[in-house]
This record gives C-alpha cells, sequence and structure tokens, in this order.
C-alpha cells in the first residue's frame, strides 16, 4: 500500500486516533481471518469433534484383534497410545451416497496394528488395517468396519467377544478381507445379509 495513504488513514485526516467504524472493520477483519484459519486447521489436522468421531471411537473400544502366535498369542487394540496401533482420519467428499458414507465431509478413520510384539522390529503397521466409517441404509445409522489383512500370523477380530473374522496363512486370498456393520444407536452387529459380508 502507497505509505501516504496508510499515514492518512491512521491519522483520519490529521487526527491522530482512528474513527470507530474503522476499529470495527479491522477488528471484524482479524475476527473473520482467525475462525477461518481455526477451521481449516482443525479440518486439515483431524482435529474437529463431532459426534461421528465419538461414535467410531465407541464402537472401536469394543473391538479386539487376536494375534494367534504359538510363542505368545496376544490382544491388540484399537488405541493410538500403544506402540503397536497408528491412526490416520481421512475426509469423505461434499456430496457422498448415504449408503457409502453417511454425511459430508464425514471422518474415515483407519486404525493400522502392528503383529510384532518387539518394538525394535516393526515394519509396516499393515498386518491389520480396519477402517471405519458411518454409512446410512433404509433410514438407520450404521458403522462399517471393514477389515484387512496379511501376514503370517492367524488372528481373529471380535466385537464384544463375538467373533467377526477369522484369517489364517496361508490362505486363497479370501480371508484377506471381511466387513460387518455395526447399529450406531444400538452398537450391536447388525445381522448378516445373504452371501454374507465377510468370513467367520
Amino acid at each position: 500500500m502507497d505509505k501516504k495513504f496508510i499515514l492518512g488513514w491512521l491519522n483520519n485526516k490529521g487526527e491522530k486516533e482512528m474513527s470507530k467504524k474503522q476499529i470495527a472493520t479491522i477488528i471484524s477483519i482479524i475476527g473473520i481471518t482467525l475462525v477461518l484459519s481455526l477451521h481449516i486447521y482443525m479440518h486439515f489436522n483431524g482435529t474437529v469433534q463431532t459426534p461421528v468421531f465419538d461414535q467410531i471411537e465407541t464402537i472401536a473400544k469394543n473391538i479386539d484383534v487376536i494375534v494367534l502366535d504359538a510363542e505368545n498369542t496376544r490382544t491388540l487394540k484399537l488405541d493410538d497410545s500403544k506402540f503397536y496401533c497408528e491412526s490416520h482420519t481421512a475426509y469423505g467428499g461434499s456430496n457422498p451416497e448415504p449408503h457409502d458414507l453417511a454425511y459430508p465431509n464425514a471422518p474415515i478413520k483407519f486404525y493400522m496394528l502392528e503383529d510384532i510384539i518387539d518394538p525394535e522390529k516393526l515394519d509396516n503397521y499393515g498386518d491389520t488395517i480396519i477402517r471405519m466409517n458411518p454409512v446410512e441404509n433404509d433410514g438407520r445409522g450404521q458403522m462399517v468396519i471393514a477389515m484387512f489383512f496379511e501376514g503370517g500370523y492367524e488372528k481373529q477380530v471380535l466385537y464384544k467377544g463375538q467373533l467377526i473374522h477369522h484369517y489364517t496363512y496361508p490362505n486363497d486370498g479370501s480371508l484377506t478381507y471381511g466387513i460387518r456393520l455395526v447399529d450406531i444407536t444400538t452398537g450391536e452387529l447388525v445381522p448378516l445379509q445373504s452371501g454374507g459380508e465377510t468370513n467367520v
């Protein structure tokens, strides 16, 4: 900006104090900038806490991954405070199909679990990946639990103690993926449809 213009604006035609209108304008611009910056930061850093995040975390707490190792059978939790678990949140589009993603820009959370129990030997965090996102079917809110597997350890996934997937190795590839739905309102598993959504 022109230095002369700035000085004239600040001096308000020779006066040393800004008018109330000028002060209000500056405060409004600063306020709007701060609000927009905070919203953008929280959106892209996954820190916006919404009911969907609460629903995902409530359901995730009821999921156990049992690693059936002959030497050390162990239970893994979907808890990124544990060394064996990492998580990532992505966001859907602004106009998704409700049966694919229930809400515009809804969070989609990935939990990546490592089978190896020795922290010095962690290799890929890809032995078990569980994706969770809300969908809507027949007017009912449901949470998808999509499961992807690799690695040499046999694994069972339990929801509230009920087996929802059983991975063995070696296999023909059919066991490397499974999917189940949980009713968001009741917190209970949705019964398998004909044809089945997963292998147990």
